[in-house]
């Protein structure tokens, strides 16, 4: 792999593969330094070609936090569907997997993987170029609002033809949004899985994500994140 670096001309996406794998390489054979060196330098190239600003973020957690801060949930949607759904949450690398693996097992629980249908529904309801609209949220007040999404939801799990009563939803970021479930599942349940902030953040830094963490090439990004 070294002497592919050295010898070939590789556009980046090759470079950024190339210095992950050696990253990991170099970690099997406890030289940490070098190790380090590769990851470090698959990180840096890969966020300057997604060019991420925590602006956004950062303003999209404000904005939930102050909806939601003294909403009254007291008013929340009631239907009843004819499954219940169990949101397995945490930041990515925390154990999200292994915990559906387990629960899984279980007879009554179809375990469905990460599934996009919450960050759907906030795509099309709530957000104005990536930002979360706080005059659309305000909707939420509504319950019938509530009970549409809620429906809207179970349409896509009605495409599952699984006889078990439960299923699980293992999107971690659905973190994000527990306040939304309670509106719109009330009856569902949370596993919220957590892992030392340092090993989290160095097991995110170690490997390659979609499009959807790109938050996780820098160390001060990392941090702030979590």
């Amino acid at each position: 792999m070294e002497k592919k670096l050295n010898t070939l001309e590789l556009n980046d996406l090759e470079k950024i593969n190339l210095f992950f794998s050696l990253g990991k390489a170099y970690e099997d054979l406890e030289n940490y330094e070098k190790s380090f060196f590769y990851l470090k330098s698959g990180n840096d190239l890969k966020k300057k070609l997604i060019k991420y600003k925590k602006n956004v973020d950062n303003k999209n957690f404000k904005t939930i936090k102050e909806f939601f801060k003294n909403f009254d949930f007291k008013n929340i949607n009631t239907n009843k569907y004819n499954k219940d759904i169990i949101f397995i949450v945490g930041m990515p690398r925390s154990g999200t997997s292994l915990v559906e693996q387990i629960l899984s097992s279980h007879s009554s629980i179809y375990g469905a993987g990460e599934l996009p249908y919450l960050n759907n529904i906030i795509d099309i309801n709530f957000l104005e170029n990536n930002n979360l609209e706080i005059n659309k949220l305000k909707n939420l007040n509504d319950i019938n609002f509530q009970k549409s999404l809620g429906d809207f939801y179970f349409s896509f799990m009605d495409k599952y033809n699984a006889n078990n009563n439960i299923i699980t939803d293992k999107a971690p970021l659905n973190f994000k949004w527990l306040g939304l479930i309670k509106l719109i599942i009330p009856n569902s349940k949370i596993v919220h899985c957590s892992r030392s902030p340092k090993d989290n953040c160095l097991s995110l830094y170690k490997n390659i994500f979609d499009d959807n963490l790109n938050w996780c090439y820098d160390e001060d990004d990392l941090s702030n994140f979590y």
